[in-house]
C-alpha cells in the first residue's frame, strides 16, 4: 500500500511500462483492452464500493489480515482500518475490471486466493485465472 506515495502519474507510468512488457513478450493486442482502475472506479463508484463491502462482510478480520503481505506487512502487525480495507479493494479490482487473467506478483498470492474463495462464497462460477510471477518492486514502497 502507498506504492509510489499514491502519485497517480507515477503509477500510470509504471502501468505503461507493464503494457510495454506485454508487447515485448509478443502479446497480440487486437483483442486486449488495458484499463486504468482509477478511471473505472470513478465512473462506477457505487458498483465498486458495493463489491468491496460485500467482500468485507463475507470475511472476518483474521482472514483479511492474512492478506497483509500484499502491503509488505505481517498479519501480526497493528494494521490501520485502511490497511484492512485494501485487500478487499484489491480483490474487488479483479472482478470490477472484468479481468479474465490477472498478472500479479507472488506477493499478491493471498489476495488472489481471497478472490477465488469469494467466488465460491458468492456463487460466481468463473473464477479468475491468476498469472503469478516474481516481481521486485521494493523501490516502490516508501
Amino acid at each position: 500500500m502507498n506504492k509510489l506515495k499514491g502519485d497517480l502519474d507515477k503509477i500510470r507510468t509504471v502501468g505503461r511500462y507493464f503494457v510495454e512488457i506485454w508487447k515485448a513478450a509478443g502479446m497480440k493486442l487486437h483483442n486486449v483492452k488495458f484499463l486504468w482502475a482509477s478511471d473505472e472506479i470513478n465512473a462506477r463508484s457505487e458498483e465498486y464500493w458495493t463489491r468491496v463491502i460485500d467482500i468485507a462482510r463475507r470475511n472476518n478480520i483474521n482472514r483479511i489480515k492474512r492478506c497483509a503481505t500484499i502491503m509488505g506487512r505481517n498479519e501480526e502487525d497493528d494494521l490501520s482500518v485502511s490497511q484492512l480495507l485494501y485487500p478487499c479493494m484489491q480483490c474487488t479490482d479483479i472482478f470490477f475490471l472484468g479481468a479474465d487473467i490477472c498478472q500479479l506478483g507472488m506477493d499478491q498470492r493471498k489476495v488472489n486466493m481471497l478472490a477465488r474463495e469469494y467466488c465460491d462464497d458468492a456463487g460466481i462460477k468463473d473464477k479468475p485465472i491468476i498469472l503469478s510471477h516474481r516481481i521486485y518492486l521494493n523501490e516502490f514502497y516508501y
